[in-house]
């Protein structure tokens, strides 16, 4: 297992759960765990309550980075750490108050509870074996110096283009028999479940684009800066999920999965990796590392 893994998921349910051992004589016998945007306490849990949810998540999620793979672990740590300061804050807030009502639930926990899980979730990002990774097949086209050649492929969820049809429909019939803005939101709503349903990749002498079909979100890399791509079949849960999740420049990975299936990996330049679920995966590898043997060549 390894180190730095261990230390941080240790990390994670000290800082969950420490701060309750030291003050828990001190406690009310209900604690704030919510407020408004000025502090002031809107919500409360008994302390057993507070603890078990907050400090018990925290500890779950640092189980989880001990155990989950490459593109999962930097995510359970990220929230692991968010839960760890938001347990560790309610906790010290509400030493020596004599109500709930009386402590202040600072904003800038909300800042120190985001920066402590990206600093996790970068930890543990760093401390994963590329090679865990899925590998499959690296077909290549012979492509002449000459030649121009291009591939452009889609992936596609039904459930999310399914989903952005029916809201489309409910927003128009919203649009003549109700009042702004609900049919408004209803279509806006629907474009960005579409903008979500498919992905396009776009292989060309210009490296490899892939986009939503609107154009944003969308990622570049140009043909220097890939070494090599592959079909894979793609398990979401062995890439954090669904979505895009991670990122090529803090966490050396990253992926956009839209479902289960063919894939396409690119191995990026200083050990970094991104994939995209794309239809007919092969083909568009196929072209990629035709147009990689080829640049090497000139």
């Amino acid at each position: 297992m390894n180190a730095r893994r261990s230390i941080t998921a240790t990390a994670i349910v000290a800082v969950a759960l420490v701060p309750w051992a030291l003050f828990w004589s001190s406690l009310p016998s209900q604690v704030a765990t919510h407020s408004d945007l000025h502090g002031h306490p809107n919500g409360h849990l008994s302390p057993l309550g507070a603890v078990l949810i907050l400090g018990g998540l925290a500890t779950l999620m640092a189980l989880a980075v001990l155990v989950t793979r490459v593109m999962t672990g930097p995510v359970f740590a990220f929230v692991g750490g968010v839960l760890a300061v938001a347990s560790c804050a309610t906790a010290i807030e509400n030493h020596d108050v004599s109500s709930w009502q009386h402590a202040r639930l600072s904003w800038l926990w909300i800042v120190a509870s985001l920066v402590t899980g990206a600093v996790a979730a970068v930890v543990v990002s760093s401390t994963t074996e590329l090679g865990g990774l899925p590998h499959g097949a690296r077909p290549a086209f012979d492509v002449a110096p000459s030649e121009r050649l291009a591939w452009v492929g889609h992936g596609r969820t039904r459930y999310n283009l399914g989903g952005a049809i029916a809201m489309a429909l409910v927003g128009v019939v919203l649009l003549f028999v109700s009042s702004p803005p609900a049919g408004e939101i209803a279509l806006l709503v629907a474009v960005l479940l579409g903008e979500l349903s498919v992905v396009r990749v776009v292989v060309g002498a210009n490296g490899v684009r892939v986009s939503a079909p609107l154009g944003f979100p969308a990622v570049r890399f140009r043909l220097d800066e890939i070494d090599g791509a592959e079909a894979i079949d793609v398990h979401p849960m062995e890439w954090g999920g669904w979505g895009y999740r991670g990122s090529v420049r803090l966490f050396k990975r990253a992926a956009w999965v839209l479902r289960a299936g063919p894939g396409m990996r690119l191995d990026l330049r200083g050990g970094r990796v991104f994939l995209v679920t794309v239809d007919d995966a092969d083909e568009a590898v196929a072209v990629l590392n035709g147009l990689l043997a080829t640049s090497t060549r000139r």
